[in-house]
């Protein structure tokens, strides 16, 4: 009897495949982190961040590392109930190769 292979959960897909296209386009993947930034829930950028990481094939450790935090703290730091320092969200983003930029929009300040 043959067996069936048992084919991985969707979201396993989903998440290939955007890693593969953010890997791919660094532009799609900057204009991901722009949208989930400007998204009115904070954890929409801190999910981004971790997408694009996985993305350019860095582990959490490594960012961490790199970003000079700890394993631990960085999966805390990145999770949906995350609040990081403003530190840390910059030395995240340096090690993704980004950096945040503020755009005025042209009809100026709304009182």
């Amino acid at each position: 009897m043959a067996t069936k292979k048992k084919a991985p959960p969707r979201s396993v897909l989903h998440d290939e495949g955007l890693h593969q296209s953010l890997k791919e386009d660094p532009e799609l993947a900057q204009a991901y982190l722009n949208v989930a930034l400007e998204d009115d829930d904070p954890a929409a950028f801190l999910i981004a961040v971790k997408h694009v990481a996985a993305a350019y094939g860095l582990s959490m450790a490594e960012v961490a590392t790199v970003a000079g935090v700890s394993r631990e703290h960085i999966y805390d730091l990145l999770s949906e109930k995350g609040n990081p320092k403003w530190s840390n969200i910059r030395a995240i983003l340096k090690v993704l190769g980004a950096h945040l930029e503020v755009k005025l929009d042209a009809s100026g300040a709304k009182a």
